[in-house]
């Protein structure tokens, strides 16, 4: 019996022995941990008190924690992606005030020449319009005529091109597709371009890279593909019946946000239905009494009978 008591008793004396004596190296490390840093707070075998503060609790590691929070707090807050990007627009847009005066446009060029006035915001009404009728912001081709030449439809194309691009974020191409001699002045005459190479020749080799034809404008992000080379009515319909001019405008899909063509009047020549079939619609100008009634409905029925949208119809020379 003596022997067993002996054998519980130095068990005993074992078991307090190994309570006291940190063993293992993570006991080791608790004994040599600095008393605040948060090693000692993890390893020691005692917790502070769970109702001191957290700063007395861990001050190590609060005082760490304060000046980054501050930091946080005080840091101005980062700006929406859409913000910096319209940011960096802003400082690389640059007008070229000098080359506009030079075009001498004329004053019916109204959102240049009276930028707030009456007539400037009927063209950014219809601009409104087009762009709500396009939530998706997706790249509309469309088509401007009218029934019979002299209503202004020219004049409007370039209008509806700078109020467009007066929303930074468009990017506006503007085709002259009156590829016939006409006495009415083009959209590439009314900005004082040059006769140069332009759509009659892309529809002969549709496969040559576009970029060479599209001119910059004293506008930023406004272009102009001009006509190119002046030909016949009836060679005019028969480029624009090739396949070449829907391979040309999905190409210039990929680069514009808005296109707009000038095309000639639907009742003198096919050219308008023919720009119209590969477009996403029409818009149809009339001459305030100018324009007969009965013009503007024949132009209406044959345009339906063509099945080509027509997205709006609006008077100039009010």
């Amino acid at each position: 019996m003596s022997s067993i008591a002996d054998a519980l008793k130095r068990a005993q004396q074992e078991r307090e022995r190994l309570r006291d004596t940190p063993a293992g190296p993570v006991a080791e490390a608790a004994s040599h941990a600095d008393e605040h840093s948060l090693a000692s707070v993890v390893f020691r075998k005692s917790s502070p008190r769970a109702d001191a503060p957290v700063a007395d609790r861990y001050p190590a590691v609060s005082a760490s924690i304060t000046p980054l929070t501050e930091a946080i707090r005080q840091s101005p807050p980062t700006p929406p992606p859409a913000v910096v990007a319209q940011r960096r627009v802003a400082e690389t847009i640059v007008e070229d005030y000098a080359s506009k005066r030079k075009l001498n446009l004329p004053q019916s060029m109204v959102v240049y020449h009276d930028r707030s006035g009456p007539f400037a915001e009927q063209y950014r009404k219809m601009r409104d319009n087009l762009m709500l009728q396009n939530p998706r912001r997706e790249t509309h081709a469309l088509v401007v005529t009218s029934s019979i030449a002299g209503e202004g439809k020219t004049v409007s194309v370039l209008n509806l091109g700078l109020s467009l691009v007066e929303i930074r974020a468009n990017r506006v191409l503007l085709i002259d597709g009156c590829m016939h001699e006409s006495a009415s002045p083009s959209l590439t005459a009314l900005l004082k371009m040059q006769p140069e190479h332009g759509l009659a020749e892309l529809l002969l080799t549709p496969d040559i890279d576009i970029q060479p034809f599209l001119k910059a404008t004293p506008w930023h992000q406004l272009f102009v593909l001009p006509s190119g080379a002046k030909t016949t009515p009836h060679a005019a319909a028969g480029l624009l019946s090739s396949p070449a001019w829907r391979t040309i405008l999905k190409n210039l899909h990929a680069n514009f946000d808005w296109i707009l063509i000038d095309a000639p009047s639907v009742l003198a020549l096919p050219d308008a239905g023919l720009l119209a079939a590969a477009s996403d619609g029409i818009l149809l100008a009339a001459a305030l009494h100018h324009t007969p009634r009965a013009r503007i409905q024949t132009a209406l029925r044959k345009l339906k009978s063509m099945n080509l949208p027509v997205k709006s119809c609006f008077l100039t020379h009010a």
